[in-house]
């Protein structure tokens, strides 16, 4: 159990795989800061399908709902993410960053620049993909892909 946990993520088209992580940060967590990357940081990531990903507002409200729904909103302090780091990555008092088995490299980063700062890493939980019927990680690219093709029409 930590007092102040962080996460981020874009969590475009909210699936079952970000509710695991989300779940996870409230269960270990009092508060949890959850980074949600800006539009900007979007346009300018490496995302697969980015031009296809839900604008900030949208994402936002559904994450809002759904930690209402879940009871939690009031433990939630949602932050705009414009870029890897984060706002919050050099706040000491930060007990434990949520990640998934994906952004372990995004976790490396930010401990790495929490000790460039001579602030102590912060312990790291790991949230294990959730994958769907056929086995595959359930993700937001394949949705945006799946999307992208049921609007795809011919001329």
């Amino acid at each position: 159990q930590y007092g102040e946990v962080l996460m981020g993520g874009t969590f475009d088209r909210l699936h079952d795989g970000h509710k695991q992580l989300l779940q996870k940060a409230f269960e270990v967590g009092d508060y949890v800061y959850i980074g949600l990357t800006t539009d900007e940081y979007i346009k300018r990531s490496q995302k697969q399908l980015k031009e296809h990903v839900t604008s900030h507002a949208e994402r936002l409200f559904s994450l809002r709902k759904y930690l209402y729904d879940q009871g939690v909103l009031n433990r939630a302090i949602i932050l705009p993410l414009g870029d890897t780091a984060g706002p919050k990555a050099l706040d000491p008092k930060l007990e434990a960053l949520i990640i998934s088995e994906e952004t372990r490299g995004g976790g490396e980063y930010v401990n790495n620049l929490r000790a460039q700062h001579n602030v102590l890493p912060m312990e790291t939980v790991v949230v294990p993909l959730l994958t769907d019927v056929t086995g595959q990680p359930i993700s937001s690219t394949r949705l945006r892909q799946q999307d992208a093709n049921q609007n795809f029409k011919p001329e």
